[in-house]
């Protein structure tokens, strides 16, 4: 969930939305965010369940040593299964689980977001940072902005703002500034430093 936040900008919703086939099997493969609309079952989670309500988008990977798509292979393998009573009475792994959503709880069924939210609050209490999911949407947002502003070509860089709009799965396009806010003031305060590169010093 972490990295997700981080390398894909995505909604805590929406990664708890995410089924097996929505992920990339093959690198190279894009990640899916599907509306709830565009949804083909139900979810157990009944009136908890998450419902991703932002435009679906296909997103690759932006990080050339990012580890998706093999997060997802890992997750899958190791903590996609639940424990189930064999006829002799033994206990035995179990692949047999009756819904496609990819992040799942010890009882076998889709991750809450209470439980992803007591995730957040490990985070926080780990690292001794203030954290929780939806910092990491914006943390994502911000690195994002600061790259796009820093390109030389106006027509690249309009064209780039665009990208960051559907990324984000926005239909308003004055969605990003709420997210570009802190990057913005970080380019303000930096101001001199960023300004005084080529002139050493500025007179009257």
């Amino acid at each position: 969930m972490w990295r997700l936040t981080i390398e894909y900008g995505l909604r805590i919703g929406e990664i708890l939305a995410l089924r097996v086939h929505d992920c990339p099997a093959n690198p190279g493969d894009a990640l899916k965010i599907v509306r709830i609309e565009d949804r083909d079952h139900g979810d157990p989670r009944g009136t908890h369940s998450p419902r991703p309500k932002t435009r679906g988008r296909s997103l690759g990977s932006i990080f050339p040593n990012s580890r998706f798509p093999q997060l997802f292979w890992e997750y899958s393998s190791k903590y996609r299964f639940i424990w189930a009573n064999s006829l002799d009475g033994s206990r035995r792994k179990s692949l047999n689980i009756r819904h496609p959503f990819l992040l799942i709880a010890r009882s076998g069924l889709p991750l809450s977001r209470a439980a992803a939210n007591k995730a957040s609050k490990r985070i926080s209490a780990t690292t001794g940072i203030k954290f929780h999911w939806h910092l990491g949407r914006h943390a994502f947002f911000n690195r994002a902005y600061t790259a796009v502003s820093q390109l030389d070509d106006e027509a690249d860089r309009i064209t780039r703002l665009d990208d960051l709009v559907y990324w984000g799965g926005w239909k308003d396009p004055n969605s990003l500034t709420i997210y570009t806010r802190r990057a913005r003031r970080r380019r303000a305060e930096d101001a001199a430093a960023e300004w005084q590169k080529e002139v050493t010093a500025w007179d009257v």
